[in-house]
């Protein structure tokens, strides 16, 4: 017998939901390893709300994959929140938006050898 999985569209929504959930989860242990003064500051609530902002903003740039988004949200604590939009860093939307480099991971490791080079 062959037996079909079928998955609703109502039912796809709830997968993503709860994927996007544990995506959350892990990006805020990351910050809180990776930048702990500034998710002090913000306390458990503001990360998560940084997080969903930060993945909203990825959003825009086609960032789908765990590496590039997290690489992203480094960015967000090591420049600015909106460092995308800061018209002092025009090199960063520059290079979101290279079309001419191969991948998003290409593109975010080249934007992040930029902003170490610029925070030094």
């Amino acid at each position: 017998m062959n037996h079909l999985l079928r998955i609703r569209a109502g039912q796809m929504r709830v997968f993503e939901k709860a994927a996007v959930g544990n995506f959350v989860q892990t990006a805020v242990r990351h910050l809180q390893e990776n930048a702990p003064v500034h998710c002090g500051f913000l306390g458990d609530d503001g990360t998560r709300e940084a997080v969903e902002y930060g993945l909203r903003r990825a959003e825009k740039y086609d960032l789908t994959t765990e590496r590039s988004l997290l690489m992203y949200l480094d960015l967000m604590f090591m420049l600015c929140r909106d460092f995308d939009r800061d018209p002092l860093l025009p090199w960063a939307v520059e290079i979101l938006r290279d079309q001419g480099i191969s991948s998003e991971l290409a593109r975010m490791n080249r934007l992040y050898q930029k902003a170490s080079e610029y925070l030094q």
